[in-house]
């Protein structure tokens, strides 16, 4: 092999010739594949799981505000008590971190005698809360959080069931509770089979969209292996 230095001219044409035929297709590649390749660098992937255990699902002391009759009058009362906690695990599988993430309810349908699921008219879309962002001072929770690095994921709240409510009902963790609607109240529901559409954004990734079935009996079981696998069981379609 000749080394460069003893190259004639035509030997440094050749190679000026084969430069510019690999400059030409890396430039045809970069004009085809230019934004795909830029958004799989520089775009963040949002991945969506739930498994029927801890810490997806866990078991919580919840404290629970009432109206009781008093001598003086009706007051507030607050009684600690037990619930079930429903989470979406939600993670980014890029190197970018997924900014401004947000997890949102977009449609609701319930199964019918028959088998079939049918829309449920009273449900509007609504954003889900992250876990264990409530705060006192505003009292709500995050909607929307800065971002999720690669391979750090955050639990979003889904649902929950609270032990002594009658009936006992399933509660979506929406960013509000909706006015009741036909006398119906659309983020609580009894016993029953849902299909839920779920999406989650970021400034940054694609939209990430999702049906989930959710089967809940309406019974509370003390043992939480029990209830998560009888009770109320989320299933990613």
């Amino acid at each position: 092999m000749v080394p460069p230095w003893e190259w004639t001219d035509q030997d440094w044409i050749a190679v000026g010739t084969v430069a510019a035929a690999i400059g030409g297709v890396a430039v045809a590649i970069l004009a085809i594949w230019g934004d795909p390749l830029r958004a799989w660098i520089f775009n963040a992937h949002l991945v969506l799981t739930i498994k029927m255990k801890e810490p997806d699902c866990v078991q919580i002391q919840t404290v629970v505000t009432g109206i009781v009759n008093s001598p003086a009058g009706p007051v507030l009362q607050q009684t600690t008590t037990d619930s079930y906690y429903f989470r979406l695990l939600v993670d980014n599988d890029r190197r970018a971190a997924a900014r401004q993430v947000e997890v949102r309810l977009t449609a609701l349908r319930v199964q019918q005698p028959n088998g079939t699921f049918q829309a449920d008219a009273t449900f509007h879309p609504l954003s889900l809360i992250w876990a264990n962002s409530f705060d006192p001072g505003t009292g709500r929770g995050l909607v929307r959080i800065p971002k999720i690095d690669e391979n750090v994921p955050r639990h979003c709240d889904l649902c929950h069931v609270i032990r002594g409510t009658t009936p006992l009902l399933m509660e979506f963790d929406t960013e509000t509770v909706p006015n009741q609607i036909g006398g119906a109240q659309p983020t609580r529901r009894k016993r029953g089979t849902f299909e839920v559409d779920v999406v989650a954004t970021a400034d940054n990734a694609l939209p990430l969209r999702r049906t989930l079935e959710i089967r809940y009996l309406g019974r509370w079981y003390v043992t939480p292996s029990v209830m998560f696998d009888k009770g109320l069981k989320i299933v990613i379609k």
